[in-house]
């Protein structure tokens, strides 16, 4: 939502930056599962080319305090005490979610408020699993026309020249720049490159892990 606390960049990368991914990811007990704050994760078609990991000259300390700073300055101005709706389904591991990033939140003066996940809210949770490995995949996700929440149309025109755009190398750095559009407008806050896994007999044959999620011979 981009209303309130979240209508400024900067107050929504403080909430992005309150996040502890290392603490959140190892509360799951799932084994690879790569904390990331990178809108494309590594690992997919010219990812290493379109953005890096952020604040890395930071520590988790260092984020926060400056996090908490920008919630002062907005308290300053008389809005009172910021809390956030977050939308979650329901389930043990939003259970999981949800008290970690409470607790996260509250570390830089944030209050936050579970909300079921069709209800209005200030933040909600997209857990969905990329049909291709490419940088398009996640750009259109963010796209405006697929009204899941805050975009930037700036980013839009970028992603589609690029898709429109014929020269290999022109068409990645069009990528690159709707990607850091995204990125600088913090309008997604990533928590970890997503994971495939897959539930099988030890001792069955014939078995090879699919990235995309989904059997190739199907239709």
């Amino acid at each position: 939502h981009g209303d309130g606390f979240l209508s400024l960049p900067a107050n929504r990368e403080a909430v992005a930056m309150a996040i502890d991914r290392e603490g959140l990811l190892s509360s799951f007990g799932i084994g690879g599962w790569t904390p990331t704050n990178r809108i494309v994760p590594a690992g997919v078609e010219n990812a290493a080319l379109q953005n890096e990991e952020r604040w890395t000259n930071m520590s988790l300390e260092a984020r926060r305090a400056l996090a908490k700073a920008r919630v002062a300055r907005w308290n300053d101005r008389g809005q009172g005490r910021v809390r956030l709706r977050i939308a979650l389904p329901s389930g043990s591991g939003a259970d999981r979610l949800f008290s970690r990033l409470a607790g996260d939140f509250k570390q830089i003066g944030l209050d936050a408020a579970r909300v079921g996940a069709g209800d209005p809210a200030d933040l909600r949770l997209i857990d969905s699993v990329a049909r291709y490995p490419r940088i398009d995949w996640f750009l259109n996700q963010l796209n405006c026309a697929s009204q899941r929440g805050l975009c930037t149309s700036d980013a839009d025109k970028d992603a589609a020249a690029a898709r429109n755009e014929t020269d290999l190398a022109q068409s990645t750095k069009l990528q690159a720049r709707a990607v850091a559009k995204l990125t600088d407008a913090n309008v997604f806050i990533p928590f970890g490159a997503p994971m495939r896994w897959s539930l099988v007999r030890g001792d069955t044959t014939g078995f090879a892990a699919n990235q995309l999620g989904y059997h190739p011979l199907m239709p």
